[in-house]
């Protein structure tokens, strides 16, 4: 390692808000190109940008729901619809 680097996985530093763990819901904040992902086993343990809100259900039902809702044209719908600015503010979606 070449002193200044910082690698990804040495997380010291990294806020915990930052790190995706398997189960969780991502989804872009850029509201022209709505995404959402699921975090499978594979990017357990990765960190996110912050153009990308992480939401993490409390349990398996709850992540079906939110999944299908946020998949489904409504849910696309209501994020491009939350708020002027063409980013998805976070306190919209609690």
């Amino acid at each position: 390692m070449q002193k200044g680097m910082k690698y990804l996985f040495d997380l010291d530093g990294i806020e915990e808000k930052a790190v995706v763990r398997k189960g969780d819901i991502l989804i872009s904040k850029i509201v022209s190109l709505p995404k959402i992902a699921l975090v499978d086993e594979e990017y357990d343990g990765a960190v996110i940008s912050p153009d990308i809100i992480k939401i993490r259900p409390v349990d398996q039902q709850a992540q079906e729901i939110l999944m299908k809702f946020f998949s489904s044209n409504i849910g696309m719908l209501s994020l491009k619809k939350m708020g002027s600015s063409p980013q998805v503010v976070l306190d919209h979606l609690r």
